[in-house]
């Protein structure tokens, strides 16, 4: 997606958005047990941010695709503000 923006937001975390909409982030965490840190990306909102993996790559893919199609100038609208991906619950404030 090449119109996605990074954000750093500490030294162990940075955030991808696309037009303001935050889709992913990429951080250190700690690992349980002992005091190494580990990255991952975790994408969605809120409690649906799932650890990025092999098994739900796709659905990582489908997001990424979505949020291109209809985040741009030309995307479609809904009456009230905002566009389809805010609508659909994408959205880590609504």
């Amino acid at each position: 997606m090449p119109e996605a923006e990074m954000g750093m937001l500490s030294p162990a975390e940075v955030a991808f958005r696309c037009h303001g909409l935050e889709f992913a982030r990429a951080r250190l965490s700690a690992k349980p047990g002992n005091f190494r840190s580990v990255p991952e990306i975790v994408f969605g909102t809120g409690c649906a941010e799932p650890v990025l993996d092999g098994g739900n790559f796709p659905q990582f893919e489908r997001l990424i695709r979505s949020i291109g199609e209809v985040r741009h100038a030309d995307g479609p609208r809904r009456a009230g503000g905002g566009g389809y991906i805010l609508s659909a619950g994408w959205s880590r404030w609504s």
